[in-house]
């Protein structure tokens, strides 16, 4: 799909328009999943020239997020990752000079704030997935308003959510703007599958139901699948690798303390069918 089509770009003229120095600083866009908010909105900001000073930040809940939206916005701006797109999580940091837009962790803004509580080099802060409230969003955010009225009033304010409520924090932001739009749905097809569940392990269980529902009914395409934890899933997968039918497949797990490289190996494309075991890393971003 042209990125152009993609639903956030409704909101292109208002985002610019909202955010230009006479205005106060501070936007909320809710944008509900396959929008294109992650990917597009800092290549709005750089292609209107929004933020003139100081580097753009988005703010990640996960890892693995924050290094594939900057792999994917890099590759869309024909950049090389680390010069005008980067990312920074702990242990990790790829930037130069040149970078525009830095896809980070919380915790990276929290320790820059330490050592510089005025956020400098820094033009604007997009925190994107706040609807995943937890206590370091809801710190950061409390820190970067004082900042912006106190000291700051050229720094940018920008919260995006797909299913944001966002009456309290228009509210807690005032004054700001609030702006919406559509987003793109395909079909979802419900299947409750009736396993005894008390009487089997989790990955039996599992095994059961792609069986059952996706070999035996012959559903074809890339299979995603949720598990509480590593070892569930690395069990999963050893019983997967033993069907038949799965021969062809590419089963590869997903979640939080895998090596960045796996990580990263298991949400390239691939030419043979994928089969995704993964905890709640991939519910959101990606």
């Amino acid at each position: 799909m042209e990125k152009k089509k993609l639903p956030i770009y409704e909101l292109e003229d208002d985002i610019v328009k909202y955010l230009q120095p006479s205005n106060r600083d501070r936007l909320i866009i809710e944008a509900p999943t396959g929008s294109g908010k992650s990917t597009q909105l800092p290549q709005v900001l750089i292609n209107n020239n929004v933020v003139q000073k100081g580097e753009i930040v988005v703010l990640q809940p996960r890892k693995v997020a924050a290094r594939m939206l900057a792999r994917r916005v890099a590759g869309e701006m024909g950049c090389r990752l680390g010069e005008e797109i980067g990312y920074q999580v702990r242990f990790e940091k790829i930037i130069s000079d040149k970078t525009k837009v830095r896809f980070v962790t919380e915790g990276i803004l929290i320790r820059e704030l330490i050592s510089n509580p005025s956020l400098s080099h820094i033009g604007a802060i997009v925190f994107d997935e706040f609807h995943e409230r937890h206590i370091y969003s809801d710190v950061l955010l409390a820190i970067t308003k004082r900042l912006q009225e106190e000291t700051r009033p050229d720094l940018k304010i920008i919260v995006m959510s797909a299913t944001l409520s966002a009456e309290s924090i228009t509210e807690y932001l005032s004054p700001c703007r609030s702006i919406k739009c559509s987003g793109r749905t395909y079909p979802v097809d419900v299947r409750h599958v009736n396993l005894n569940i008390n009487s089997q392990t989790i990955s039996d269980s599992v095994i059961k139901a792609i069986k059952s529902e996706v070999i035996k009914r012959g559903l074809e395409g890339d299979v995603l699948i949720f598990l509480p934890g590593a070892f569930e899933i690395r069990k999963t997968i050893e019983k997967l690798r033993l069907i038949k039918q799965l021969k062809g497949c590419l089963i590869v797990p997903l979640y939080g303390d895998l090596n960045p490289k796996d990580q990263d190996y298991a949400l390239q494309a691939s030419d043979k069918r994928k089969i995704i075991v993964s905890t709640n890393i991939a519910e959101t971003s990606l």
